[in-house]
């Protein structure tokens, strides 16, 4: 009679018919493996940065330089490299590099605390003095992510989130997308990346919105199916409201 919430991890535990589990092994395998979650979400119609494996970046005759390339487990923007050439493009994969992707020129960053079809909160990452560093997070950039209030939430912007979420069959996650508004030929906003362990910490809000949501399931004797969110065009009405994380 337990209820699991999977976080990040996706290693064998003892269940049994009464367990419930949200975030399965496999979909938390898939969404930490970064390179194969985004070639998956482009192939349901989603838009990511152009993303290429290592067997595809080897097979090409004719490089896309520059690239941003990555291996496929990372974290708070670690193990980045930005290859202008072969031969830093040879060096980042002998140091693990295993998936590569096309300069997304983004102009904003937003992490989207999805759970079951809704969203939890809306926040923006820092901007770094230069705008032309890849990596913008609170680790990097000493900055603290910002909330956005719910008013302000873009509808094109929650609902990539939403069905990255739903895509990876994810129940709960963090969704990193990025904004661009400057260039009509690229898409409005791309998935950066799917994290299955958010921080909880980034601000007292989530972290409150975070503790209603866990105490909400706990009381609960069935399952929590997700919400249907493309029934929605307003992004506010895209919101957890606080009464319907209360326990029933």
């Amino acid at each position: 009679n337990a209820i699991v919430i999977r976080w990040g991890w996706y290693g064998n535990i003892e269940t049994n018919d009464s367990t419930i589990v949200y975030n399965s092994a496999e979909a938390i395998k898939m969404a930490n493996d970064k390179g194969k979650c985004r070639k998956f979400l482009a192939s349901k119609g989603l838009d990511v940065p152009e993303t290429y494996l290592l067997p595809e970046i080897k097979a090409m005759g004719q490089i896309p330089y520059p690239l941003i390339a990555r291996q496929s487990h990372h974290g708070r923007g670690k193990h980045l490299w930005v290859c202008n050439n072969k031969a830093e493009l040879d060096r980042a994969i002998s140091k693990g590099a295993s998936y590569f992707s096309r300069i997304y020129p983004k102009t904003e960053e937003y992490r989207v605390h999805v759970a079951f079809g809704k969203i939890l909160e809306v926040m923006r990452k820092p901007e770094p003095a230069d705008r032309s560093q890849v990596a913008w997070n609170r680790a990097l950039n000493d900055q603290p992510f910002t909330r956005v209030q719910w008013e302000n939430w873009e509808n094109f912007i929650c609902k990539l989130a939403l069905r990255a979420a739903r895509e990876m069959n994810l129940q709960i996650a963090g969704v990193d997308i990025m904004v661009q508004r400057e260039n009509n030929s690229l898409p409005k906003s791309v998935i950066c990346e799917i994290n299955t362990a958010p921080t909880l910490t980034s601000s007292p809000h989530v972290s409150e919105r975070y503790g209603k949501l866990f105490n909400m399931l706990a009381h609960k004797t069935d399952r929590l199916e997700p919400w249907n969110f493309e029934t929605f065009e307003k992004a506010s009405s895209l919101a957890w409201k606080d009464n319907q994380l209360q326990p029933q």
